[in-house]
């Protein structure tokens, strides 16, 4: 914005002020429209943004200019909708550098563009465009290379094109030129081409076709048509021919012309900065069809700025764009001082910074190319699009008026009002808006006495807004008291009970337990009166005559058995990979449940709420190639324990796998695990000596920690690593000793597998544990070692380990023994020595790991004539070494101990 800045145009020196307008003034002539938004064209870094508009039938705009600095969405040349966004179904052709200075609109609906262009081979000045953007290639590109630049383009009757402009072939050096081209696209040879001699200025820069004579404007001293040269300063005509017109020679001098525009009468609007008959400093200036000076327009002095370009209002109002704004002139040359924010007499009008291009709209809206526009409430850069004459505001014929009615019935509010279109209308209920009401009536339905307001409406149009006279509506109701008996310990708020309610108005109140308590329900005394949704402690309620509800509160059964559930769940039937998976879930007290659900590497969350019947249906989501899932719970409080059904697909069947999951009741503080501590497992195959599933036992280090959390890790008889991580549970049986349940889940072969099942945790008097899991490995995983794949069942054989002082054996041999392969002992006789080592034949190394219990060896193996490493567990309990090793494509066990059961 121009604050603080003296701009002296016409007769006056004014400052200007920094004042907003006021709503009225900025739906005014000359006030930026603000429902044309900014379309995203300038650069930010060119003075002349936009030089070229033009209005497409259809009400779209296309705009040419330079903006395609790489901050702009689109090159050189865009089309936009009618509210300013780019319209992405026209694609400009050009490139980044180019740059569109003139267009104009052909009979066909094409598009003739010139400035300087390129596509991917060569450089261009003039070029014809299809409908979408596309360069037209049946129009020739005759004026190429780079050193033409094309300013202005106007069409003759016959279609044959004007193009005028500059050269810079030569460095330092401008020469103004104007040629002919034939509708195609070639240079018409029949035309003199002119030029003008060197200039510092852009050469011709207008042209205005005046009958079957052409009139060019630029900053030029005199004019060449190739075969006389005459004085011209700044604006000549040529005769259809390309020939000098001799008879037309205006009074105007020191000339920098901008902008050419003949009216309807044949007068001639010259924009620029110009001494126009011996006035210096002229911008604006108008000639007789002759050239001579027109004596009854008056030049309008600009006081340095220049006038950039000129467009005709159908009223015969003369809009000039130039350096420093938009101004409004009269037919006889006075400044419209109604035009534009700053509209005192003689002022700047529509303040803005080199307006290069001005297009009047059908509607009468103006369109404006320009580095900045402002009306000091908005600003536009590149385009902007303001207001013509703007009609008076709506004038209301009948107002709406005060209305009693009963509640319950309906009532409709009404307004006429006439004015210029398009009319919009907003009703208010005290002053505010009321949502969705803009039409000219307002129906209300089933009025209450909340309805009681004051009525009014608000009707605009592009000229203004009125408001209507305000309506009163008075309702008139019944009253009834509300009884609420409330069963349990809580309370209901808003607290209605007792207290007089409008009969069929809508109330809504809540019920808060105490502490302790949940809601449980609501009912109501008279069967008349339905609940819809009684399990919500919100409850929206028509009033009746004597309503009576109730609520009910319930001790909260949820605190006691709150905490972390870890579980899994499968088909024990029919134990698959594919309907397997692990379960954490956390319960609050509220019976609120969230938790994770695991089936292969992919885990997926769920949430859902306990009824207070402990049940919950949750529904996992189907998720990447995971199948969605529908968990039917039930809470058994006194067992701390959630058992369940897991059903696959979108409609699931009656689910096959059994979910279980087990309450951690530990805390390392309050109440630590008695089983804490470190177990080595052995996984025993349930079928040695198979050749189809691994013969090895694989072998499994495992902590549980005080506050019951679950970590082991170890190799499965394959080789394949395993690793888990869960928490234990535990229920207390009065006839058993307490123990603890581990679930595991553990995915492998990149979660085409999996290893699952239960282990059981005793308290610590006893050391030692049996138990099963499912040892999955599809056919599909493949692999050196059993590439068909198996379903194993695995036995767990497992203790505590305890860790030995050095020089002490990890286990207790008196009559050890050793196999290896097949049952078939390997040595006899065998001795643990205090550093935990076993030496023997084919090369035998066994050393265990006094910390963890670990086992490491390797044997030769004669038959494969290749080395074998060796994995194992010590399992104190059993005083055992158990474990495996891999052959060529099978796996084989290791058993160390004393008198082992005879071999099947």
């Amino acid at each position: 914005m121009l604050n603080d800045r003296f701009i002296s145009l016409g007769a006056s020196l004014l400052l200007l002020s920094a004042t907003m307008p006021s709503q009225a003034q900025v739906r005014a002539a000359g006030y930026i429209d603000n429902s044309f938004a900014a379309p995203c064209l300038s650069n930010g870094a060119v003075n002349f943004f936009t030089p070229a508009l033009a209005a497409l039938p259809d009400g779209r705009i296309l705009a040419g200019g330079t903006f395609n600095s790489g901050q702009s969405c689109v090159n050189a040349i865009a089309r936009l909708r009618t509210n300013g966004a780019i319209d992405g179904s026209f694609n400009s052709p050009f490139f980044v550098g180019d740059f569109v200075n003139a267009l104009t609109i052909l009979p066909d609906g094409k598009i003739l563009v010139g400035g300087l262009m390129r596509d991917a081979s060569s450089l261009f000045a003039v070029a014809r465009l299809n409908l979408n953007g596309s360069l037209d290639n049946t129009f020739v590109r005759a004026v190429t290379g780079g050193g033409i630049i094309i300013n202005a383009i106007a069409v003759q009757l016959d279609e044959k094109i004007i193009a005028a402009g500059y050269d810079r072939s030569i460095p330092g050096n401008i020469f103004g030129g104007v040629l002919r081209l034939n509708k195609g696209g070639g240079v018409d040879a029949g035309f003199k081409q002119g030029s003008t001699p060197n200039s510092n200025g852009q050469g011709i820069s207008a042209v205005a076709l005046q009958g079957g004579q052409i009139i060019l404007g630029g900053s030029f001293p005199s004019y060449s048509d190739g075969t006389i040269s005459l004085v011209r300063d700044g604006i000549v005509r040529v005769n259809a021919s390309g020939s000098i017109d001799p008879t037309f020679n205006p009074l105007i001098s020191n000339t920098d012309v901008r902008a050419l525009l003949i009216q309807p009468d044949g007068r001639i609007l010259v924009a620029g900065n110009f001494t126009a008959n011996g006035l210096v400093g002229r911008c604006l200036t108008r000639l007789n069809p002759d050239g001579t000076a027109d004596l009854t327009f008056a030049s309008l002095d600009g006081h340095g700025t220049t006038g950039l370009s000129l467009a005709l209002q159908p009223d015969g109002k003369i809009l000039l764009g130039h350096s420093f704004g938009i101004v409004r002139i009269t037919t006889n040359g006075a400044i419209d001082t109604t035009f534009g924010p700053l509209n005192a007499a003689s002022s700047l009008g529509t303040e803005a910074e080199n307006v290069t291009s001005l297009v009047v709209l059908n509607d009468k809206r103006i369109l404006v190319g320009a580095f900045r526009v402002d009306d000091d409430a908005i600003q536009r850069r590149s385009i902007a699009r303001l207001w013509g004459d703007i009609p008076p505001p709506p004038f209301i014929t009948q107002q709406p008026f005060t209305q009693t009615v009963d509640s319950g019935t309906n009532v409709t509010f009404s307004v006429i009002a006439t004015g210029a279109p398009p009319i919009s209308y907003q009703w208010r209920k005290n002053a505010v808006n009321i949502k969705g009401a803009t039409n000219s009536t307002l129906t209300l339905t089933n009025v209450r006495s909340s309805d009681t307001a004051t009525y009014t409406v608000v009707i605009s149009n592009p000229g203004g807004s009125v408001t209507s006279v305000a309506a009163r509506l008075i309702v008139n109701f019944n009253t009834s008291p509300l009884t609420i008996i409330t069963n349990g310990v809580g309370a209901v708020l808003p607290d209605l009970t007792k207290k007089p309610l409008e009969i069929g108005e809508t109330y809504t109140i809540t019920a808060r337990p105490a502490a302790g308590n949940l809601f449980s329900n609501w009912t109501s005394l008279d069967l008349n009166v339905p609940i819809p949704t009684p399990s919500s402690p919100m409850l929206t309620f028509v009033m009746q005559s004597n309503l009576t509800l109730v609520v009910d509160f319930v001790p909260n059964p949820f605190i006691p058995v709150r905490g972390v559930y870890n579980g899994l769940f499968f088909d024990g039937g029919a134990p698959s990979h594919t309907t397997a998976g692990g379960v954490t879930m956390t319960l609050d007290d509220k019976g609120g449940v969230k938790g994770t659900v695991q089936m292969g590497t992919r885990k997926r969350k769920f949430a859902g709420t306990f009824s207070l019947q402990h049940v919950a249906t949750v529904s996992v989501p189907a998720k990447a190639n995971d199948p969605a899932l529908t968990l039917l719970l039930q809470l058994e409080i006194p067992n701390a324990l959630i058992r369940g059904t897991v059903s696959f697909g979108a409609n699931p069947a009656p689910g096959t796998s059994i979910l279980t999951a087990y309450r951690n009741p530990f805390s390392s503080k309050l109440n630590p695990a008695t089983n804490s501590g470190a177990y080595n497992i052995a996984l025993a195959p349930a079928a040695p000596h198979s050749p189809a599933v691994p013969d090895g036992d694989g072998v499994v280090g495992l902590s549980v920690s005080t506050a019951g959390r679950v970590s082991a890790k170890g190799t499965l008889a394959d080789g394949s690593p395993l690793k888990l991580l869960t928490g234990q549970g535990q229920m207390d049986n009065g006839a058993l000793p307490s123990f603890a349940q581990v679930p595991v889940y553990v995915p492998l072969y990149g979660g085409r597998g999996s290893l699952f099942g239960w282990i059981t945790l005793y308290s610590a008097n006893l050391e030692n544990f049996t138990d099963a899991l499912w040892w999955i490995k599809p056919a599909s995983v493949g692999g050196t070692f059993y590439p068909a794949g198996f379903t194993n069942p695995v036995f767990v054989i497992g203790s505590r380990y305890t860790r030995v002082p050095p020089r002490t054996p990890a286990i207790t041999l008196t009559n050890g023994t050793m196999f290896l392969e097949n049952g078939r002992p390997f040595m006899d006789s065998i001795t643990l020595g205090p550093d935990n080592k076993i030496m023997g034949d084919h090369q035998l190394t066994l050393a265990i790991s006094p910390a963890k219990g670990t086992v490491t060896g390797s044997f030769f193996d004669s038959m494969a004539n290749k080395k074998r490493t060796i994995k194992g567990i010590a399992l104190q309990a059993q005083n055992q070494l158990r474990g495996f090793f891999l052959g060529t494509t099978e796996s084989g066990p290791l058993f160390v101990g004393d008198l082992p059961a005879e071999p099947e």
